[in-house]
């Protein structure tokens, strides 16, 4: 699965999404520059119920190991 997103300043992230099992997502962007060092964020996509997911987002810099900047928890209103 691929998704672009598009900022207001008119920058793209590409994020390429492969399955860990058929409840999970891992997406990846394409490393991007930015002062003279390369960004990389991962989120990785997690069903929890019929109508809630978690979302857990990390990022790398230069290539570096990611780190987590959070989690996420959504659920759907009755």
């Amino acid at each position: 699965m691929a998704y672009v997103e598009r900022r207001t300043d008119g920058s793209e992230m590409l994020s390429l999404g492969t399955s860990r099992s058929p409840l999970a997502i891992v997406f990846q962007t394409s490393p991007v520059a930015a002062s003279g060092k390369m960004y990389q964020l991962r989120r990785v996509l997690s069903v929890t119920s019929d109508t809630a997911f978690d979302v857990t987002e990390e990022f790398s810099v230069d290539g570096s190991a990611f780190r987590r900047l959070g989690n996420a928890h959504y659920t759907k209103q009755p």
